[in-house]
């Protein structure tokens, strides 16, 4: 996983004005100021005319309400930072902030006194040359195939990704944002042909350059690119390869610092405005320690879903509609162990990695994160994966770096088929179709999604909010099922449970006008099974999956 050496300044603005000596005076600072508010916008009630219509479209097809962090920064306070010599290069409306440039010697010490500052971080440019850990791993792929799904046949029949794409779910109505160090030679190779000639790399830009350059730098997001994206039978297919796809350059391959968080908040930021209703954003970096100053490592203690920039804006972006999905981290075999940031994010998917015989890969990060939440979430293949090099070679390549972007393409597909739920939805039901749902650990999470149960867990999802009456919880279930009515009961039930050819398997007749009942259905074999529940006159039904 390319691994972002974070260079933020954890210190108050007082620290901060206590070592402006040491800032060469006509230089060219850069600087990342954020504000306490938005000034005057905070007293608005309505905020629509300030988003795009992408966005509101969104939030009224998945009910999310409008907020202030969808308003523009406040005009008085940016430009009073340009008056005190500023020179803006980004802004970001999520985080309430700004970069600016500035040769102005007094600049920081003047920005640091105004009231409406929040915070004010010189972004160092120390040069050092990124050595990704992925590469630690790479070998040369040999031997023969045995599908049209070529190399890549371990690494779909895991998560049974296969049923999927015999339904025709590859994503084709999905946009996928992807955020990396560049995307060497994607716009040539033989291996995303069918998305170059389809027109299906809809948007690119490079936050690092401020170019449309991303097609010259960056092996790493080559290589996720093709274990998404990639389309050559026989040899190679990616888990999405018909979704339609935005390249975002956020990494900076030779200057570690803040700036990278900032780059991929204002790429989460544009996918919000201007992409569809159904977006899945897809990440193989992560930010914890090597950095080029060691008193800016984080520690686990910040792995708390709260405080690093790049964890609150995934989350932002989880909040406004879109899914976001992130590699756990590579660090399970060094001395941080632990999930690297955003994957510390509440709303966050966070994949590890898994060798062939489904145990976890000895440098999988471990969670919790540091407030105790299951981390990371699920896993998948990230031991021996195979994908495409820039030059077109195949490879062996180890990594969260790609056991990430082979869930987030067919998390993709998944939502195609139930366009009406929720990402946090899509999110939960593939955590509940994976294989140690009952017993998660902090290694592998939930364990490694089954996409054809998650299928099957989101149907009958939608069938309980059709039919109403009871509902049936846990669902997939492995023991007890309880049985709660919707409304009070006033009369005993009478309770079957039959499968799905109609054969009954459990028949209750109960005296009690509990709205809550418990069955033991572990003598059941694993399947779909209905229940019919008739009270009085009313009958209703419901269907449950037994593990």
């Amino acid at each position: 996983m390319a691994i972002a050496s974070l260079q933020r300044l954890k210190y108050t603005v007082l620290l901060y004005i206590a070592v402006l000596t040491s800032i060469e005076v006509g230089a060219q600072n850069q600087y990342w100021i954020t504000f306490t508010d938005k000034g005057f916008y905070s007293h608005l009630i309505h905020f629509e005319s300030y988003v795009s219509p992408q966005v509101l479209a969104r939030r009224q097809f998945f009910d999310i309400p409008l907020d202030e962090t969808d308003l523009p920064l406040y005009p008085e306070y940016t430009a009073a930072i340009t008056n005190a010599g500023g020179n803006l290069l980004k802004r970001s409306k999520w985080l309430n902030g700004m970069v600016v440039s500035s040769a102005n010697p007094s600049f920081f010490e003047q920005v640091a006194q105004m009231e409406f500052v929040k915070e004010i971080v010189w972004l160092k440019s120390d040069k050092q040359i990124v050595r990704a850990k992925y590469n630690l791993q790479e070998l040369a792929v040999a031997g023969e195939v045995n599908s049209s799904y070529g190399y890549s046949e371990v690494q779909m029949n895991m998560l049974n990704g296969a049923f999927l794409h015999d339904l025709g779910l590859k994503g084709q109505t999905i946009d996928i944002g992807v955020m990396d160090n560049g995307f060497r030679r994607v716009n040539t190779s033989s291996y995303f042909d069918h998305l170059n000639q389809q027109s299906k790399i809809i948007g690119v830009y490079n936050y690092v350059e401020n170019t449309n350059n991303v097609y010259t730098d960056g092996d790493h997001g080559s290589y996720v690119m093709s274990t998404l994206a990639a389309f050559k039978p026989d040899t190679l297919i990616g888990t999405a390869p018909e979704g339609n796809y935005y390249l975002f350059t956020t990494e900076d391959n030779n200057n570690e610092g803040i700036a990278e968080e900032i780059n991929w908040a204002l790429a989460a930021e544009w996918a919000d405005s201007a992409l569809g209703i159904w977006t899945v954003l897809s990440t193989s970096l992560g930010y914890s320690t090597g950095f080029n100053d060691p008193n800016t490592n984080y520690s686990y203690a910040d792995m708390d879903g709260n405080t690093t920039i790049i964890t609150q804006a995934a989350d932002l972006a989880a909040r406004k509609g879109l899914l976001v999905v992130n590699s756990a981290g590579n660090e399970g075999d060094d001395t941080w162990k632990f999930i690297t940031a955003p994957a510390d994010g509440d709303s966050v998917l966070a994949v590890g990695a898994v060798d062939e015989a489904w145990e976890p890969a000895f440098f999988t990060s471990y969670g919790p994160s540091a407030d105790g939440r299951l981390k990371p979430n699920v896993s998948a293949l990230g031991r021996r994966v195979v994908a495409a090099k820039y030059d077109e070679t195949l490879q062996f390549i180890n990594g969260t770096s790609f056991s990430c972007p082979i869930i987030a393409g067919l998390t993709a597909c998944l939502w195609q088929a139930f366009p009406q739920s929720s990402n946090m939805e899509i999110i939960r039901a593939i955590e509940q179709s994976a294989h140690i749902y009952h017993n998660p650990d902090d290694q592998m999470g939930y364990g490694i999604p089954n996409f054809k149960l998650a299928f099957d867990i989101l149907s009958l999802n939608n069938e309980i909010k059709e039919n109403g009456g009871i509902s049936l919880f846990p669902n997939p279930v492995s023991d007890l099922l309880t049985l709660t009515f919707i409304e009070e009961s006033k009369e005993p039930y009478q309770v079957t449970i039959s499968d799905m050819s109609g054969r009954v398997w459990i028949e209750i007749e109960t005296t009690s006008t509990s709205t809550v009942a418990t069955i033991k259905v572990s003598d059941l074999s694993p399947g779909v099974y209905q229940v019919y529940v008739q009270q009085g006159k009313d009958k209703f039904r419901n269907k449950f999956i037994k593990r």
